[in-house]
């Protein structure tokens, strides 16, 4: 019966999106066409300061985590490894900004935070939930299948290796187990829409918004917005193949599409970064109660 709720509102959730029109290529184009052009090739700095986040996050957690010393696998070195990268990520995105806003003076890639945005966030992932429900249960039920005929183990329902550890027999939840939650559920949400929504969706689209020139037809501007969006998207996915299991990377896929999208359409991260957080605190609020 849930199941068939959940299809309906899938079903209901994408017949609303196009009777509003929100996929149209005058509307997803809206926003960046009234833009004033920027002085500087946006997309190439905006892509730069990408990697150097992406860099810095990777290093911050291998430094952390040789610091501490602490055993693989476990949540001390999750919650060191978290605390480590993000520190590092989040410095690099400050840094970067910083610098192209005063050399530039350009708006900041993120955009204003609004306390209307948690409300957003809420009412986008109630929309999109149906969608992304119905593409997990096809993707299991998929590798399900794959699995029962070739002999393999059955997949895992809990897809992530965070909510495995969060959740597994006998875990208790101490400082190490609330630092991995919280990291999970609300600062890697914020860092992941800035760097692959502000900076890399926003790179890959600046550049080829630029390539159409100032007076670049509706098509090559409307794929410039999409390029844009399923690139951001695809790499998302793909970055998160070695916590996530195989199955959950289309409904991965897709998420990153609806954030991006989101991100298009109000032109800031907090949004998205808002529906980000929900999404994974609901995931973290299901795994607990099959725990």
């Amino acid at each position: 019966m849930l199941l068939l709720l959940m299809v309906a509102g899938a079903a209901a959730a994408v017949g609303i999106l196009l009777r509003r029109g929100e996929f149209r290529a005058d509307r997803m184009t809206a926003r960046r066409a009234a833009a004033p052009a920027p002085a500087r090739p946006i997309g190439a700095i905006l892509l730069a300061i990408g990697l150097a986040a992406w860099l810095a996050w990777q290093v911050g957690g291998s430094i952390a985590i040789g610091a501490a010393g602490s055993a693989p696998s476990s949540l001390r070195s999750l919650g060191v490894a978290s605390a480590g990268a993000y520190a590092g990520g989040f410095l690099a995105l400050a840094i970067g900004i910083a610098a192209l806003r005063r050399a530039d003076h350009a708006v900041s890639p993120l955009g204003p935070a609004r306390p209307a945005d948690a409300l957003w966030g809420v009412g986008l992932l109630l929309l999109i939930y149906p969608l992304l429900h119905v593409s997990g249960v096809i993707s299991l039920a998929i590798a399900g299948e794959v699995a029962r005929i070739t002999g393999a183990p059955p997949p895992d329902t809990v897809a992530h290796t965070t909510l495995r550890l969060l959740f597994g027999e006998s875990v208790e939840r101490g400082v190490w187990w609330w630092a991995a939650a919280v990291s999970a559920g609300v600062v890697a949400p914020v860092f992941e829409e800035a760097l692959y929504r502000a900076c890399l969706q926003g790179g890959i689209t600046e550049a080829l918004w630029r390539g159409a020139g100032p007076d670049g037809a509706l098509r090559k501007r409307s794929a410039a917005v999409w390029s844009g969006i399923v690139s951001a998207s695809a790499i998302f996915a793909a970055v998160h193949a070695p916590s996530a299991s195989l199955h959950a990377l289309p409904t991965l896929f897709l998420f990153g599409v609806s954030l991006g999208v989101v991100y298009e359409r109000f032109g800031r991260v907090w949004p998205g970064a808002a529906l980000h957080a929900a999404f994974n605190i609901l995931n973290l609020v299901i795994a607990a109660r099959g725990a």
